[in-house]
């Protein structure tokens, strides 16, 4: 447990020693690439490092990489769907590369440096960023879900293709994404976020969309079912003061949405990804498997605050938002990470067992 309390804590225990407490320090122009750098080796490292009974479906993914062992190349299924990639992962370290810890730790650096691209390239404050990052299990995620974890680290790669307009780009590497995990293709829409306006008109057309999606909740988890020979059975996972969170979030940055796009290009798309989150929420929530899918557009949620926050102009108002999103992180983390059944705790590295 005081592995992940440090994790979480260790952004802003390095902070110091990187930038100067002050207002102009923040800007992302002046932002030390060793900060991130740094952070992100040792969320890399703790990973990659970690033993087989660390992570709900570690030892799962062990018999995975077992299967390759000595197997022939012609054993690696190719096609879209049949997450090519990950195969192709565990082949080449099993037959060439020297190890299961090899496929953690690759598995490590492509879902947690994309996280760190992305806020050193798009977060105004990214200290919270990353304290949001561990405080919503989006760290500790990587720890079980090692193909979506993967998956999701390639779509943000995705995502940074989508200011500068590079449509082809951002679906290569959603097809790329889907090779490992294919449950990547939710992302597909991604990109004509950037066209909406944050209006009343579009926002009821999301409340609308929302609507039909839990009305249809149903159909679409046997539609799914079928289509990716996974059974979604029916049960509530809870998240309801999630989702109450998302919604409040999401209604005081429309309420400033000016100024919240005034301040950062790039935030008015990361205001329609976590939109669509809250749209899809429900809809998800009726299976345990299904409802990992809202992390791909969750994920920018670490964009979000941060940047909600720095566009706030009134001190005292910026001060009482950063305070109350504080309180949040720490909920979330106590319940989602500390308590939650992850089987990550305690934590083992690979040499003690």
């Amino acid at each position: 447990m005081t592995l992940y309390i440090g994790c979480l804590l260790l952004p802003i225990a390095l902070y110091p020693f990187f930038y100067r407490f002050r207002t102009e320090d923040l800007e992302r122009k002046k932002q030390p690439q060793l900060y991130f750098i740094v952070i992100a080796a040792i969320f890399v490292l703790l990973v990659g490092l970690r033993s087989r009974q660390v992570g709900l479906d570690t030892k799962n993914y062990y018999l995975i990489y077992r299967y390759y062992i000595e197997s022939p190349f012609l054993k690696v299924r190719f096609g879209l769907f049949n997450e090519t990639g990950y195969a192709l992962l565990n082949w080449f370290c099993a037959n060439y590369f020297g190890g299961f810890q090899i496929v953690l730790f690759v598995a490590a650096i492509l879902s947690i440096v994309p996280a760190a691209i992305l806020i050193y390239k798009h977060s105004d404050m990214p200290m919270l960023s990353w304290f949001f990052y561990v405080a919503f299990g989006f760290y500790t995620f990587t720890f079980s879900t090692i193909r979506q974890g993967i998956a999701m680290g390639i779509t943000m790669l995705a995502f940074l293709c989508i200011p500068k307009k590079k449509v082809i780009w951002f679906y290569v590497l959603v097809l790329v994404a889907m090779s490992f995990h294919n449950t990547a293709a939710i992302v597909l829409p991604m990109y004509w976020l950037s066209k909406l306006k944050i209006d009343f008109k579009t926002m009821a057309a999301f409340i609308c969309g929302g609507i039909l999606l839990y009305i249809f909740r149903n159909p679409i988890r046997e539609f799914l079912s079928n289509y990716t020979n996974n059974y979604y059975f029916a049960m509530d996972t809870g998240g309801n003061n999630q989702f109450l969170f998302i919604i409040l979030m999401l209604i005081t940055a429309f309420a400033m949405r000016e100024n919240l796009i005034n301040s950062n290009s790039v935030n008015k798309l990361v205001f329609f990804t976590v939109a669509a989150t809250g749209a899809m929420f429900m809809m998800l929530k009726v299976n345990p498997t299904l409802f990992r899918l809202y992390y791909y557009y969750y994920i920018y949620v670490i964009l979000l605050i941060p940047n909600q926050i720095r566009a706030i102009k009134a001190q005292s108002v910026r001060y009482g938002f950063t305070a109350a999103y504080l309180f949040v992180g720490v909920y979330f983390f106590y319940t989602q990470v500390l308590t939650a059944d992850l089987s990550i705790i305690p934590y083992s590295f690979f040499w003690q067992w």
